[in-house]
């Protein structure tokens, strides 16, 4: 999956190679522990992994949260995307808000799928991204 979400994060045009570079370098650092509680659906085809999405379940006071939504550049435009943040909504409990923490040029594709805009944020490693939720 790692591998998945390089690719997907090199293909970004709306950040600087350097924004890039450091946001690779830090998921390569990351620990285990870090993803620890992400739950996760796959598809595969013959080439591998050609998605995922990963979630965080919500508390009563905290939002769900969907961490991480990739799909392989050769299988985008086949509704994959919606696909799996639809199956990652039906995971999560239907009573709690979900956020999530998008890059810049995937806002569109989560206000489509009912997702509004909050703010613009600053990621862990440093670059601009956007924050959305879905209220419960």
């Amino acid at each position: 999956m790692l591998d998945l979400q390089i690719a997907c994060i090199n293909d970004l045009e709306e950040y600087t190679p350097q924004e890039r570079e450091t946001w690779t370098d830090s998921l390569q650092q990351a620990t285990p522990e870090r993803y620890s509680n992400f739950k996760s659906t796959l598809i595969t085809d013959t080439s591998g992994i050609a998605g995922y999405v990963s979630w965080v379940r919500g508390r009563l006071d905290t939002p769900s949260t969907v961490e991480c939504l990739y799909v392989r550049k050769d299988q985008r435009n086949r509704n994959l995307g919606q696909f799996l943040l639809a199956e990652a909504e039906m995971r999560l409990p239907m009573d709690i808000d979900i956020s999530v923490r998008s890059t810049l040029g995937a806002r569109s594709f989560y206000e489509a799928q009912g997702y509004e805009y909050v703010k613009d944020v600053m990621s862990r490693a440093g670059f601009a991204i956007v924050l959305l939720e879905k209220r419960a």
